[in-house]
Parts: C-alpha cells; sequence; structure tokens
C-alpha cells in the first residue's frame, strides 16, 4: 500500500467478508497520519451521495460537497467500502477523477489535477481561476475501494473501465496462529477452549479455496458448503469468555460455532458432530427473573445470546425462525437483560439505507433538513434496537450496518453527520437485534460477518407449557399443531402452512373463544386456516388430523335471525354488544342498504365478540360475497364511526401512513386515514388488502401485534407515545382487514400467509340456498318464486363446479343479485339478464358449454333459447360464422349438409330431416369432399392417419375442460413470476412520493418505473417443478378396461398433463414412467423431451396400450415407487419442487405388499412429495389402504371417469 501511495495510485483491497479489510485501512491511515473518510456504497448509492447534494437554505439551492469532493480538496483517503453494491453505471462517474483528478460539479465548479492547477496559477493568479471556478485537487488524495470477490460472493461485478483504474490486492483472512494470537492475547482466552472451532473453520474455508481455484476439483459436497468469516472468531471467544463468567461453566463449542455459522447441510451437520462437542447447556441452570418466565427451549437461546449481549462481540444479533415461534419475546427479554428501553423497528421491502438512518423533510421556514430515524436515537440514546423483518432488507444494506456494529462509525445519509469516529458518540450501551422469518431469510457469509445468528424455534414442549391452563379441547388442537409442524419440517409445505396458521397467538385467541363465549373450536381452527378455501388434499389434511385428535365440531342450532337496535346496546343473533356513544366523527359511521338473511347476522355475530375482545378482523372470501355490506352493517349497528382506505399495487408505505405535499416550498404532511383512526379511536377499514405488495401490508405487523408504529415522518404512534412526536393509541382503535382469498383464481398477493395469525380471522362464503332465495327475494320481490329458487340452486351448482376445479370462476351472490335485479326491472327480459353475466364466458367454448349445462338444466331455453341482437349467437344456419349447427356453407355440428364438424361450445339443435333432404345432391357431394379433404390435410400436417385422428378426438373431448383449467393456473403462476415490479431512482416515469424534497431541491432522479426485475448477479435461479408419472401398465389394466375403462381413464388423464403442460416447460416440467409385470423403470417419456404435437401424444398412449396388452402378469408398484422417490431425490436440488403420482389398480396385498410398508415408501425422500391414486380395488381393499395411508396422499378411484379430476386436484394443490 505505501508503494501504491508513492506512485500516487489507487487501490482495491479484494477479499472475504468480514471487517479485516476495513481494519487494515484504517490501521495504514493512522500509521501514515492520513484522514480518511469512507462512503459506504448500496445499490441506493446515486450521484448526490457521491459528488454534491442539493438542500434548500433561505430559499435557494446550495450545494453542500460530499465526501468524494471533500477528500479531493482536503487530500484525504476516500474509501469506497462495498463497491459491489452499486447498482450498474452509477460508479462510472468517477473514472475521471480516478484516471485524471478530474471532475465538473454541480454548482459549476470543476476539479483540476494540482499540477495542472498549479502550472495556471502561476500563469493568471489565484483571481482568475476563482472566477474560472476551478479547484484543486490535493496531490495526496486517493481513493482506496474495498470490495468482495463476485461472482464468488453476491453482486454486481466490476465494470472493466472502473477496475483498470484500481490497483488490486487480494487480501486474504488471517493466518490462523494470529487469530490464536489475538484471542489469547486480547480476549484473554486459552487456545484450547477455541481450538476445535478454528480449526474446523480453517477446514471449511480450506476446502472452499481449493474449490475456487481448481474448478475441476469441484465437489457437490464443498459448493454446498458456504464461506467462514474468520473475523468472527474472535467475537465468538469474547462470549465464550462471557459465558464462563456468568454461568461458572465452559461453554459449548458446538453452540459457539453455530452462533457464528448457521448453515446447515448433511456436509456440514456431518463436519460439526465429528468435530465438535454436543451443547451441554443445562436448561435452568441460570436463573432468569423475568415476566413472564421464558419458555423451557428459550432458556438455552438465553444462555448464549445473554453472553453474547454482554461482551464486546462488535456485532448485531440475529434471531431468526418461523411465524409465531417467540423471536420478538426473546428480542425483549434481552432488552430488559440489558436494563435498555426497546425500540422495534418494522423493516419492509426496498427499505433504504437513508430511510433506516434518517429521513428528510423542511423546517417551517422552507429549508431542507435531515432528521434522525429511531435507529439513530437509538444508537445515541443507548436502546437496545429491534429491526423486525431483517429478511426484507436488500443485501446492500447490510455492509453500511455493518460498519456500525463492526466499528461502531458510520457517516449519516446527509453526507455530513457522523456518529462514531470522532463525531457523535455511539452509546456503549446500545445493542443491535434483528428479528427474521426463517422461510424468507436467505443467510449468507455477509450476513454472518454483520450478525450472530440464533436459530430460534417453538418446540412442542413449549406449546404444553403455554397451554397448559386451556380448556381440554383447545389443548387438543396443540396436537394437531404439533404434528402439521411435524411434517411440515418433513418436506411438506402445505402442512407446513397449516402449523403456522395455528400460531400461539391464534390457539390463545381460540381458547378465549370457547372459554368466554362458548365458541365452536373446531369451527375456530377451520376458520384460522381457511378450510373453507384450502385445496382439496390439505383440507383433508387437516379434517383427518382435527378427528384423529379428537377435535369435535359442535352441532350448530339454527341461527337467530335477530337484530334489535336499543339505546346503548344492539342484539345480533342472540347476543348483546355494547354500542358507541355519538361523537363528533358521526358521519363516518357507515350507512347503506343491507338484507338480514340467516347467514350473515351469524357472521356479524362472530365478528363483534371478537371485535369486542379486543381482536383486529381479517374478513377474507371470495368476490362479491358481502365482505363489505357485512362489515358496514357490523359498524352501522355498533355506531362505530370508521376510516376507509382502499389499496392496489401502487399503495406505498408512505402513502398508508401518511399524506405530504408542498405548500409555499414547505413540505406538509397531513395525517393519513391510518393515523386518524389511531389518533382517535376509530376503526380502519383496510380494503382490497391483498391488492397491495405484501412488503407494503407487513408495516401493519408491529401495529396489530404491540400497538407500535414509526411513521416516515419521525412520528411515534404508541400506547405510552407522549412528546411532538409521539401520538397516544386510543384504546378504541380497531383494524378491520378486507381481502380475496388467496390463490387461484384471485391475482392479489398473500396478505393472508403474512400476517393472520395477528387477526381473527373470518372467512366468508356464498350463503345456502335457502338464505340466497331470501336475500334474493329482497332484491326482486316481484320476481317469480320459482325463478329465483331455481336461481339460487343455479349458482349454487356453478359453485360446487367452481370448487371442483371444472370452472374456474367462483360465481358469486353478487351475479346472482345482478340477475334478480335486472328481472325485477326488466321482467321477462331472461336473455339479457343471463347474458349480462355469462357473457364473460363467451369466448370459451369448454367453460360455456360446461356453464350452459348448468343453466340449462334448471331453467331450460328459457334463459338461452334466444339470440341477443347484434351479439354472438349460437349460429343455427346460414353462412355467417362457422360452428352451431351448421349449413351447407360452414362448418358445424353437420347441419344441413355442412362440410365437416365443427362445434362452437353452444347447445345442439337438431336440423329437421326436410331441411336437410332440400340440399341438391351436387352441394351435399361438396361438403363431403370439402370434409374429406380439410381432414386429411390435417392429418398430413401432423403426419396421422384418419383412425387416429378420431380416437385422439374421442380421448380428448371429455377432459377439455380440465386441460383448460390446468393451463389457466399455469398461465397465472407464470405470470406472478415474471410480474413487473417498481424500479427506483429514474430519471422518468412515475413520480415517486418517497422523494418529495428530492423533487422540491431540483434532482433528476426522483421516478420510478414498472420494470420486469432484472436478477442480480449470485441471486438464486429460478427452478422449475418437476411432476413424475408412474403409470400402471399391468395386464389388468387392459383385462379389466372392458369392464370399467379404467385403461381409457389412465390414458386420458395423462394426455390431459402433456396437453396442459404444453407451453409452459419453464415454469413446470413433468416425465412418465410405466411399471408391469415386465419392468418397474421404462421412461416413456423424458422431462426434456416431451411429445410436441398430436401425433407424438398419441404414440404415448398407443405404446402403453400395447404394453398392457402383452406384458407378462404380475406387479412391480413397490419396486417402481421406490425406483421413482430414490431417482427424484438425486435430482431434487435442481427443480423447486419434485412430485411423483403413482397411479395403480395392483392388488397390493395380493402380492404381499402391506400399507405399512408402501406408506414407508412414499416417506421414503422428505424432499419428494409422493400421491398415489388406486383406480381398482379388490373388495374394499383400496379404501383401507386410503385410511392407513398418511392423510392426503391417496385417493381411491373406482369410478374411473372422475380421474382427470382427481389428478387436476393433485396437480393444482401442488402447483399453487
Amino acid at each position: 500500500m505505501l508503494k501504491k501511495d508513492e506512485l500516487r495510485q489507487d487501490m482495491f483491497l479484494i477479499g472475504p467478508p468480514g471487517d479485516y479489510k476495513r481494519r487494515l485501512v484504517n490501521l495504514y491511515a493512522h500509521l501514515t497520519s492520513r484522514e480518511i473518510q469512507f462512503l459506504q456504497i448500496s445499490r441506493d448509492t446515486t450521484e448526490a451521495d457521491i459528488k454534491q447534494r442539493r438542500e434548500i437554505v433561505h430559499k435557494s439551492a446550495v450545494f453542500f460537497d460530499q465526501a468524494s469532493v471533500r477528500c479531493a480538496l482536503g487530500g484525504h483517503v476516500l474509501v469506497l467500502d462495498g463497491i459491489e453494491k452499486a447498482e450498474r453505471n452509477v460508479l462510472p462517474l468517477l473514472n475521471n477523477l480516478l484516471e485524471n483528478r478530474e471532475m465538473n460539479l454541480e454548482d459549476g465548479r470543476h476539479l483540476i489535477p494540482h499540477t495542472r492547477f498549479d502550472a495556471l496559477l502561476k500563469e493568471f493568479g489565484a483571481d482568475i481561476l476563482k472566477s474560472w471556478k476551478l479547484e484543486r485537487v490535493h496531490e495526496d488524495f486517493r481513493i482506496i475501494a474495498l470490495g468482495l470477490p463476485v461472482p464468488t460472493f453476491k453482486g454486481n461485478p466490476l465494470d472493466p473501465p472502473l477496475r483498470s483504474r484500481f490497483q488490486a490486492r487480494n487480501v486474504q483472512n488471517l493466518e490462523r496462529d494470529e487469530v490464536v494470537q489475538i484471542i489469547q492475547k486480547v480476549v484473554g482466552v486459552e487456545e484450547c477452549k477455541v481450538k476445535k472451532i478454528i480449526d474446523l473453520a480453517y477446514a471449511l474455508n480450506f476446502s472452499k479455496e481449493r474449490e475456487f481455484k481448481n474448478f475441476e476439483a469441484h465437489s457437490g459436497d464443498v459448493a454446498d458448503v458456504p464461506w467462514f468469516v474468520v473475523d468472527n472468531l474472535i467475537g465468538g471467544a469474547a462470549v465464550i469468555k462471557k459465558f464462563e463468567e456468568e454461568s461458572g461453566r465452559s461453554a459449548s463449542s458446538r453452540a459457539i460455532f453455530k452462533l457464528m455459522y448457521p448453515f446447515k447441510g448433511a456436509k456440514i451437520d456431518k463436519l460439526v458432530s465429528e468435530n465438535l462437542d454436543p451443547e451441554n447447556i443445562v436448561p435452568g441452570s441460570t436463573a432468569f427473573e423475568l415476566s413472564p418466565p421464558p419458555l423451557p427451549s428459550q432458556l438455552e437461546s438465553l444462555e448464549i445470546l445473554r453472553a453474547s449481549v454482554g461482551s464486546n462481540i462488535s456485532r448485531g444479533i440475529l434471531l431468526y425462525g418461523p411465524q409465531g415461534c417467540g423471536k420478538s419475546t426473546i428480542a425483549e427479554y434481552l432488552g430488559h437483560l440489558t436494563c435498555s428501553s426497546v425500540c422495534v423497528i418494522q423493516v419492509y421491502k426496498d427499505m433504504s439505507v437513508r430511510e433506516l438512518f434518517q429521513s428528510r423533510t423542511t423546517d417551517k421556514l422552507g429549508n431542507t433538513i435531515w432528521r434522525f430515524s429511531p435507529l439513530t436515537n437509538a444508537l445515541l440514546n443507548g436502546d437496545v434496537c429491534v429491526l423486525d423483518g431483517v429478511e426484507n432488507l436488500h443485501h446492500s444494506v447490510f455492509s453500511v450496518i455493518g460498519k456500525l456494529v463492526q466499528d461502531g462509525d458510520v457517516l449519516l445519509p446527509d453526507g455530513v453527520t457522523r456518529i462514531g469516529g470522532g463525531g457523535l458518540k455511539v452509546h456503549p450501551s446500545f445493542r443491535l437485534i434483528g428479528i427474521a422469518n426463517s422461510s424468507d431469510l436467505k443467510l449468507t457469509p455477509e450476513l454472518t460477518s454483520v450478525f450472530f445468528t440464533k436459530s430460534v424455534e417453538f418446540s412442542g414442549e413449549d406449546l404444553e407449557v403455554l397451554c397448559s391452563g386451556f380448556d381440554p379441547n383447545v389443548r387438543k388442537i396443540v396436537h394437531v399443531g404439533k404434528e402439521l409442524a411435524a411434517r411440515g419440517e418433513d418436506g411438506d409445505k402445505g402442512c407446513g402452512t397449516l402449523a403456522r396458521a395455528l400460531s400461539f397467538t391464534q390457539i390463545k385467541r381460540i381458547n378465549r373463544g370457547v372459554v368466554a363465549h362458548g365458541r365452536d373450536s373446531y369451527q375456530q381452527v377451520y376458520n384460522a386456516c381457511l378450510g373453507r378455501f384450502l385445496p382439496g388434499v390439505e383440507r383433508d389434511t387437516l379434517v383427518s388430523l382435527l378427528g384423529k385428535h379428537g377435535v369435535k365440531k359442535l352441532k350448530r342450532g339454527e341461527a337467530v335471525n335477530d337484530i334489535r337496535v336499543e339505546l346503548d346496546s344492539v342484539v345480533v343473533g342472540g347476543k348483546r354488544f355494547k354500542r358507541f356513544p355519538d361523537n363528533k366523527f358521526k358521519a363516518k359511521v357507515p350507512d347503506g342498504l343491507f338484507f338480514n338473511i340467516n347467514a350473515h347476522v351469524r357472521i356479524m355475530e362472530g365478528l363483534l365478540t371478537d371485535f369486542f375482545a379486543g381482536d383486529h378482523l381479517l374478513v377474507i372470501g371470495n368476490q362479491g360475497v358481502g365482505k363489505n355490506k357485512i362489515v358496514d352493517r357490523m359498524l352501522q349497528l355498533v355506531n362505530a364511526p370508521r376510516e376507509y382506505i382502499q389499496l392496489h399495487r401502487d399503495t406505498t408505505v408512505q402513502s398508508l401512513t401518511s399524506i405530504q405535499r408542498v405548500e409555499d416550498g414547505v413540505i406538509v404532511t397531513e395525517d393519513s386515514p391510518l393515523v386518524n383512526a389511531a389518533k382517535h379511536g376509530l376503526v380502519l377499514v383496510i380494503d382490497e388488502a391483498d391488492k397491495a405488495p405484501a412488503h407494503v401490508t407487513a408495516v401493519l405487523k408491529t401495529l396489530a401485534e404491540r400497538g407500535e408504529m414509526f411513521l416516515p415522518d419521525g412520528r411515534f404512534i404508541g400506547r405510552n407515545a407522549t412528546g411532538d412526536s409521539g401520538i397516544p393509541l386510543h384504546p378504541d382503535f380497531r383494524m378491520i382487514v378486507l381481502a380475496n382469498r388467496p390463490g387461484f383464481p384471485f391475482l392479489g398477493n398473500n396478505f393472508y400467509s403474512v400476517l393472520s395469525h395477528l387477526f381473527s380471522v373470518n372467512p366468508v362464503s356464498n350463503p345456502g340456498v335457502e338464505d340466497e332465495v331470501m336475500l334474493l327475494k329482497s332484491y326482486g320481490p316481484d320476481v317469480d318464486d320459482k325463478v329465483v329458487r331455481s336461481l339460487a340452486a343455479c349458482f349454487s351448482e356453478l359453485r360446487q363446479l367452481s370448487d371442483d376445479g371444472v370452472i374456474a370462476y367462483p360465481y358469486s351472490t353478487r351475479e346472482a343479485v345482478h340477475v334478480v335485479k335486472h328481472l325485477q326491472s326488466f321482467p321477462g327480459d331472461m336473455a339479457n339478464a343471463f347474458g349480462n353475466v355469462f357473457d364473460f364466458d363467451s369466448w370459451n367454448d369448454e367453460n360455456l358449454d360446461t356453464v350452459g349445462g348448468v343453466i340449462t338444466k334448471f331453467f331450460g331455453d328459457l334463459a338461452i333459447g334466444v339470440s341477443r341482437d347484434n351479439e354472438w349467437g349460437r349460429s343455427r344456419w346460414g353462412n355467417t360464422w362457422a360452428g352451431g349447427s351448421g349449413g351447407t356453407g360452414t362448418a358445424g355440428l353437420g347441419g344441413a349438409g355442412g362440410p365437416y364438424r365443427l362445434t362452437d361450445g353452444n347447445p345442439v339443435f337438431q336440423v329437421s330431416p326436410e331441411v336437410k333432404a332440400s340440399v341438391p345432391p351436387e352441394i351435399r357431394l361438396m361438403a363431403r369432399d370439402m370434409a374429406r379433404k380439410a381432414f386429411e390435410e390435417k392429418l398430413k400436417e401432423l403426419k396421422m392417419s384418419k383412425y387416429d385422428g378420431n380416437v385422439y378426438e374421442d380421448f380428448i373431448r371429455p377432459i377439455r375442460p380440465q386441460i383448460q383449467s390446468l393451463r389457466t393456473v399455469l398461465e397465472s403462476l407464470q405470470s406472478n413470476a415474471k410480474e413487473r415490479k417498481w424500479v427506483k431512482h429514474q430519471t422518468s416515469g412515475e413520480f415517486d412520493d418517497s422523494k418529495l424534497i428530492e423533487g422540491v431541491v431540483g434532482e433528476k432522479n426522483i421516478y420510478r418505473t414498472r420494470k420486469h426485475e432484472k436478477p442480480e448477479v449470485g441471486d438464486p435461479i429460478v427452478k422449475p417443478k418437476l411432476l413424475r408419472l408412474l403409470v400402471d401398465c399391468s395386464g389388468s389394466m387392459y383385462r379389466f378396461n372392458g369392464y370399467d375403462r379404467r385403461m381409457d381413464r389412465t390414458l386420458s388423464s395423462l394426455l390431459m398433463v402433456m396437453n396442459a403442460f404444453k407451453g409452459f416447460e419453464n415454469t413446470v416440467k413433468y416425465d412418465v414412467f410405466v411399471h408391469s409385470g415386465d419392468e418397474f423403470d421404462y421412461q416413456l417419456v423424458g422431462k426434456d423431451s416431451p411429445p410436441a404435437n398430436e401425433k407424438e401424444m398419441l404414440d404415448v398412449l398407443k405404446y402403453m396400450f400395447l404394453h398392457s396388452q402383452f406384458c407378462a402378469s404380475g406387479d412391480n408398484t413397490l419396486e417402481a415407487t421406490i425406483h421413482g422417490v430414490k431417482d427424484l431425490g438425486k435430482i431434487a436440488d435442481d427443480h423447486d419442487d419434485v412430485i411423483l403420482l403413482v397411479l395403480s389398480d395392483a392388488n397390493l396385498e395380493r402380492y404381499g405388499i402391506s400399507a405399512k410398508e408402501f406408506a414407508r415408501v412414499l416417506t421414503l425422500d422428505n424432499a419428494v412429495k409422493c400421491f398415489c391414486v388406486f383406480i381398482g380395488s379388490l373388495g374394499d381393499q383400496a379404501s383401507r389402504m386410503e385410511a392407513e395411508l398418511p392423510a392426503g396422499k391417496s385417493f381411491v378411484c373406482l369410478d374411473t371417469s372422475k380421474l382427470p379430476k382427481v389428478i387436476q386436484k393433485i396437480f393444482m394443490t401442488v402447483i399453487e
């Protein structure tokens, strides 16, 4: 470094994560008596952060030099820390400063090298140079860049022009003996206590170095081993020392190692178990005088974490684990242990470094000022700062946080204020704790260089302790949750999701409802898990486990349709609730049209029970079921004023929490509906919550959980908030969130999975037929009773078809009401009344056929027998449209001599023999010739015979609705993956409301645009799902085909898969293996070479049929399944999900295969999701097998006509 300095060259120190490079620069500056300034680079770094920032002072724009300019003029060392974090094409603005020491500044000045400036000074004098706005770059100015090697680590690669201007030095980790020496002399820990940890750390990194340097020696095991941050060893030794001082016992080397290196994997687990002693922390060995007392599993964590907090480790602490496992509780405990105040900040996605440390606004005179954030205040005041939602932070933010916790030094975003290093002092009591959801957290070596990490798990023992005083029926729910969690850990994502829905918070809420209000524990669990809307497989699993553990559904009495409003109370469904007195917000009490029906009164009774118990409510359901009307009616009954906000795609954290505008150059902040409701005790109704990005609605977490929220303008909502910036939370404040249910066909984000555990979940479905009849009669009192009843029954059947996956759209009460209102105003206009609802399906032949069949079932030709004027309808004859019954010149269903058959999906009309006879013979001959040529051309194109074409059509015709339904789901899945994102810091586009101040001062990159987000270097590759069909082609399939068409249905099911998945190869892949008495591992279709057209698909079906016809007798179901599970297990890491579906008609017991043995095979590898469909049975063998196999893993389909629907149900469950 001295040599490069002598040569006036800029340096680049490249090396692994950790603070060693930065400490090396500090040491160099100290030895050479040079002043240094750090510029922490993140993806949010812009030109204004590097060169000059514009501020408004006394109504004028004034430029303030930033670090690079100050260093250039003052001859200091500029350190660019985290250079790989910068977005593309930002840092090249330094190229000329690096190369020629020249730079043009925004205020009109020009930086020039000292040699050129000195020469001009002699020639023209200082006044002339000042008038020319020339500034001298000091001869001692240097730039030192610090960065990670990319792509070894995550970040953007160096731009070649930028790289070429630096002199590089590879800064390796400290040698092992040097680390031992520091630990002994500085920390005061003997080598014997850390020897095993140090040896394992260096062994891991040595294997990685060999991998990087010799690609041919690449090992699959080594590739899965992340880098160990050697700098952590010194902090780990400090924790060991503190632990021994506090407990009087030796710390477990394994526990300390996991604190520094949280990564898991077969290779890592093996190395740890072979080289480190098991954890020997004795629960309860240390007294924790806390209230409430720590849970059993938390004692171990607190032993280590208390030592970490008490020692000077120069690291934050990150607690990560599943939702509801007690992370926040442990963070609170740690705050109490340090006797410090706890400040909780909800972190959201796209939160920038600036928002984390400072916010920018104006004073009363319009001058721009910078305000400290809660994190910065905690730094100065010595509080424990909890960052909740660390998984949402961009990885570039960690380099800035790293300098703060490692060095106690950070330059704030205003570019002037420095905390530590001679500026404001970091309070010695300050501690930083992160909380992250393990399902979304990406553990990286860089993250472990900033935080010591601790996995927090909520054990079954914990639940037993917490629920020991609960109602006996509720304690049974704990066992359901434990079994769901166990299955989730074994790789069943559906069960894992259900387990998270039954968090302790929800179980506690259920217990309160059972004990205080006599509510049905079964129904409350079903509601909390959204049982009504679960995919079939998961719903069956939940119901099965509830029955297994004795959670029984109470017999519900008839709903009491009783609503009586009195002066200070209201009776709803037999229960009395208080009414709020009138106040100045009376105008905000909703008042709308509402008709009481039994189902809605029962829902309102449940909502009001939870409302007055102090819960926030989540009302969730399909569209058009009356969510808004029910909530408004409920609030009207109790005289509760509300604030209403409707979320959408472009809702931001800023718009949710405040309304900002500029008046006379001053930023004026108005309270948003959220703040008004919190301040005055109103009900906040948040509509369309699923339409906003999940990271935006996530900011409601601390408000719902703790009654606290930091606002972007610096204010704080809290129960005990005081001062000018404090907003006391009113005790009557409630949130009611309305959302559509998650999953297809709804296109929203999954609000339920993010925050449902903090709300009382209340699903709303369409009412039953009798209730719907009552409701429809209220809207159409003059409509004939038979029509109303038929309409309710018709819509009920359509909804069932939607639930079964036959049609995609979930028809709701709203559509039925629309039909009745039309008939009330225009009696007899049935065609238009139905057309207004069902014309959306007029371009989908399969849907139109299905829906039309249901309508015809209840209304005959009444609703659909009349063509609508000037619109596309059915063509009975004539020459306008192909399709319909057909004429003589167009294709239809044969018609009056048309050339060939072409259905339009409309109901069939039979042309009379007289009309057919009237067609001249030459026309009939011409029509036959046209049909023959069209058919032969199509077959010639596919190289199929006429017979082949007919066979293919016979197979595909009945399954077209299932194909369309599956393809619709896949299209939704693919479009979600390709959804555009907001990209900030643009020079054109839509104004970014978080950059209002920047717009005032005249900055350029204040816009945002919707773009397809480019993956960053190091981001995980999006992997496709892989579905494998293991199809039974044994002789019995052929033999019994004439009896129940089982072979035909199996072939149809396979044809459904081949057609539905065509074109989605990047999202979902499939392959097909067959088994019979001859073989168990024959690959019929490869995942990378699926059939491309109808002929190839038919060839697959032919092979299966012939194989079954000519194979030897016998069964290889078990062998084929074992092979499939093992084979898929080998490639599971290459796919997002791997699924094995076994189709068999085998009588397994006949071949000595027990259900227990088959269940063992299906669960052989947790990474492989296995399902089995039995399509034949000897007696009740199939039903017995299904009962003994794991719930949701097996299906009996003896009616083989339903087989395609069963397979579609399984696929949609996995895909969704």
